[in-house]
């Protein structure tokens, strides 16, 4: 990871792309706030809580990301049932869903999911879809998949950057260079369950920032 990439994308952007926090630094994310506090002097946290809502469930699950202390609690069977509870009847229980994500360890996180998926015939990211929309939607979904393999996340941020009318240059721009290192050997593979990863690259974007896109990734 380029640290002093990280740390200017969050110094200079903030709120614009902290989606990309949400994936693959739950290993990191000391190292990265004592690196902003020695290049900024101000606290990571404090700099970004100024900057989003305070009371929004996405804002609220990125603040439990980066304050996060995962340990391995044994409690997958209770977890996947307090899920089902919280996402049952009317509304939802958000606080439910941002303690499990922001305190389970990746490998029970992905058995919480698959007890999830067994017991109740739906998986956890289908009831999420459901029970969240915009910008929690997002924050909840890349949260799922960024605890089940880094490349997943990667994957929904590259998918989401493209989808729709008009393409999110920067979040593709930014996603791009912090983690093409590390994923492009796996990405397309991982990246058929939206598609052809190639097929939305030059779908999306044209000239050499296409043909870069496509290098980097090495989409074919």
């Amino acid at each position: 990871m380029s640290l002093d990439l990280w740390i200017v994308m969050i110094y200079e952007m903030k709120m614009e792309q902290l989606n990309i926090l949400l994936d693959d630094i739950i290993e990191d994310i000391a190292v990265i706030s004592e690196e902003y506090f020695r290049v900024a002097r101000t606290d990571m946290l404090d700099d970004i809580s100024d900057d989003i809502a305070k009371n929004a469930d996405w804002a609220r699950l990125l603040r439990g990301w980066i304050c996060q202390m995962r340990y391995a609690r044994g409690t997958q069977e209770q977890d996947a049932d307090d899920l089902h509870t919280a996402a049952k009847g009317f509304g939802t229980d958000e606080n439910v869903f941002i303690r499990i994500l922001c305190s389970s360890t990746k490998e029970e996180f992905s058995q919480i999911c698959d007890i999830y998926a067994r017991k109740y015939k739906k998986t956890l990211r289908q009831t999420i879809v459901k029970e969240f929309s915009g910008n929690s939607e997002k924050a909840f979904l890349l949260a799922h998949d960024s605890l089940l393999s880094s490349v997943n996340g990667c994957c929904y941020i590259i998918r989401d950057s493209i989808k729709g009318i008009g393409t999110r240059d920067r979040s593709l721009v930014n996603v791009s260079v912090l983690f093409r290192d590390r994923h492009n050997q796996p990405i397309n593979e991982v990246y058929m369950q939206y598609g052809s990863l190639a097929k939305d690259i030059k779908g999306d974007t044209s000239g050499w920032y296409k043909k870069t896109l496509l290098q980097m990734w090495k989409a074919q």
